[in-house]
């Protein structure tokens, strides 16, 4: 058994909902833990046997959501990995405005405990940046592209996944050569609700609120290193993203 794709990422941008999305479809099989991490460098060591344990229904579609995966500045080889066990794989990429994916990352760490009073405008401008490189969606995908090619990857962004769901699903179902006119009822049901549930802590703590707050010389900041990402994804994908801020 050989899986037949992967969501690669990115983090924060519906990952989620997707991995829900696919599991009710009847033609395919993910695992029920949605980030099996196994071609990172520290998990890779278990096995293809231990892997392919982990996808109940191998006569399916098999594939697997892990957003650790488009995080080649933490964990490098992963498409290389992938590419040795599974060299004609579909790989699925979701984005999501840079600025708004690097606030929910960041609101993440900080209901994690791994951010204690660091602001926005502070956490944008450390080096060897997680959150800027994990929204830098071209450089992430660079390795895939090379290693399995600009046909065997679908890029969607959160944006559409949650806005255009019944019209993104179908696109997604048909890069995977399952039925595209499946629905189910879970479809209706958005499942990143951790950032509604963080969204009402804010609210509700005036502190949090100031060290989420994004100033316009952050805007400016981010718009300036993300320019020449932002013009290569553009121009290599064809995508517009109009709905974004930059």
């Amino acid at each position: 058994m050989q899986p037949f794709f992967f969501v690669i990422g990115a983090m924060k941008c519906g990952t989620t909902s997707l991995h829900h999305y696919l599991s009710a479809h009847p033609e395919i099989c993910v695992p029920q833990i949605k980030e099996t991490d196994f071609f990172l460098e520290n998990k890779f060591h278990k096995g293809l046997d231990w892997y392919k344990k982990l996808f109940s229904q191998p006569g399916l579609k098999c594939g697997e959501v892990a957003p650790n995966y488009s995080k080649r500045h933490i964990f490098p080889g992963v498409a290389e990995r992938m590419a040795d066990c599974a060299p004609g794989a579909r790989l699925i990429y979701l984005m999501r405005d840079p600025v708004d994916r690097i606030r929910s990352h960041f609101l993440h760490n900080i209901a994690a405990g791994r951010e204690k009073k660091t602001t926005f405008s502070q956490a944008i401008r450390k080096t060897h940046n997680n959150y800027v490189y994990t929204s830098s969606y071209y450089y992430q995908l660079k390795p895939f592209r090379t290693l399995f090619g600009d046909d065997k990857i679908l890029l969607l962004t959160a944006e559409s996944l949650k806005l255009k769901r019944a019209e993104t699903l179908r696109t997604v179902f048909q890069f995977l050569e399952v039925d595209d006119r499946f629905w189910h009822s879970d479809f209706a049901e958005h499942y990143n609700t951790c950032d509604e549930k963080r969204g009402s802590l804010v609210d509700s703590n005036t502190v949090l609120s100031d060290r989420l707050w994004i100033k316009e010389d952050d805007y400016d900041y981010l718009r300036k290193y993300f320019e020449s990402e932002m013009m290569q994804l553009r121009e290599w994908s064809g995508m517009r993203f109009h709905e974004w801020s930059m």
